[in-house]
């Protein structure tokens, strides 16, 4: 740790002694010095140091990966995609997923749990609220969030509720989101309206069906989670 803290710490005496110098012996001719480039130094060294302590620590624990959106977009398809097994059940019937499911994966070296949420929507259905208040509890636990959109259909109410809802989150529960545009193997009729609504946040076109996109899907989790350029 001391021979990674070096630099910085070269850095801000090199800034101290100039500074020092500077103010004790105003009358000499000290070369002038750009302060901002040391400071620039010192700061790119530490967040250096802060990004391998997270990284590490992110191959080390592990990270939970919420799937969320309304029901019949393909979360639990795209689970079991990832897996690469058939664990959740997958009907053509909306709201067959009623509780949170939860399966570990290796994701390029990070140990991660997948929580396959109930779809979030408003509903009369006792058992059904109940799953999708386990959703929403999910959703804020978790390091990072898949928000699953079908793009072989319009942006529904449902979808642009949800969207907005992440969006909207507060700044201490604003864990990074990967929007996955799933059934890429059928007709695309685009989600462009709920995708503005989440502007940066990365956007992969997958088939839970054919596992087209998978490979990106995988990439572009890693790098939210800040694991793209960990030494593991």
């Amino acid at each position: 740790l001391s021979r990674r803290l070096q630099p910085a710490n070269t850095a801000l005496v090199r800034l101290l002694a100039y500074l020092d110098a500077s103010a004790d012996f105003p009358d000499d001719e000290i070369e002038t010095a750009d302060i901002a480039t040391g400071l620039h130094a010192a700061r790119e060294a530490l967040e250096g140091v802060v990004a391998g302590s997270k990284a590490g620590m992110l191959y080390r624990d592990g990270a939970r990966i919420a799937l969320v959106g309304r029901p019949n977009v393909g979360k639990s398809s795209l689970l079991n995609a990832l897996l690469r097994a058939d664990r959740a059940i997958v009907t053509p019937i909306a709201g067959t997923t009623r509780d949170v499911i939860m399966e570990t994966i290796n994701l390029r070296g990070i140990p991660a749990t997948l929580l396959d949420t109930a779809g979030i929507v408003d509903t009369e259905d006792v058992v059904e609220r109940i799953g999708v208040e386990r959703s929403r509890t999910a959703l804020k636990t978790a390091a990072a969030v898949v928000l699953v959109l079908d793009g072989s259909a319009d942006p529904q109410a449902g979808d642009l509720d949800i969207t907005r809802a992440l969006a909207e989150r507060p700044a201490d529960e604003r864990t990074p989101v990967v929007i996955a545009v799933n059934k890429a193997d059928l007709l695309q009729l685009g989600q462009g309206s709920a995708i503005g609504l989440l502007p940066g946040a990365p956007v992969v076109h997958v088939s839970a069906t054919t596992g087209d996109g998978l490979s990106a899907l995988e990439d572009a989790l890693v790098g939210v989670l800040g694991g793209a350029s960990a030494q593991p």
